[in-house]
């Protein structure tokens, strides 16, 4: 991977918190940086705040928006350096409580997103010498009681 100054740096829900904040930290020190979300308005604001940051409104969720993605990346970089996979889901109601459908859209958007996101970066990131940040919450790592 070249230094900081020279990268690409593609974040998913980057149009607030920790992505948010990583768009921004990147983009101060040079790199170049695309955040994704599903809705344009905040995304456009995060743009607005530094020359460095530009955005692709797509749902980290949707099969076919990761393909889409690394191309718009691609097409508009020439290259990819940085994935940071940042996206995440959750609900909050008791297991006991959830719907087939809750826990499909939360693995859409915490597995299954960011792993076919992943595999369509991975020759970018393979020629680029590039990685692969994963972002979780606390209950990636222990089980709570809430979905």
């Amino acid at each position: 991977m070249q230094h900081k100054k020279d990268i690409v740096v593609l974040i998913t829900g980057g149009a607030a918190g920790i992505g948010r904040a990583a768009a921004l930290q990147f983009a101060q020190g040079g790199a170049r940086v695309v955040v994704t979300g599903r809705r344009e308005a905040p995304l456009q604001a995060l743009a607005a705040e530094h020359p460095g940051i530009s955005y692709v409104v797509a749902d980290a969720g949707k099969a076919e928006d990761a393909p889409r993605t690394i191309a718009a990346v691609i097409e508009r970089h020439g290259r990819l350096d940085v994935l940071v996979n940042n996206a995440g889901a959750g609900a909050i109601l008791p297991l006991a409580d959830a719907e087939a459908v809750q826990i499909r859209d939360i693995f859409e958007v915490n597995v299954i997103g960011p792993s076919l996101l992943a595999r369509a970066a991975l020759p970018h990131l393979e020629a680029a010498q590039g990685l692969i940040l994963n972002l979780s919450s606390t209950f990636g790592h222990k089980a709570g009681a809430l979905l």
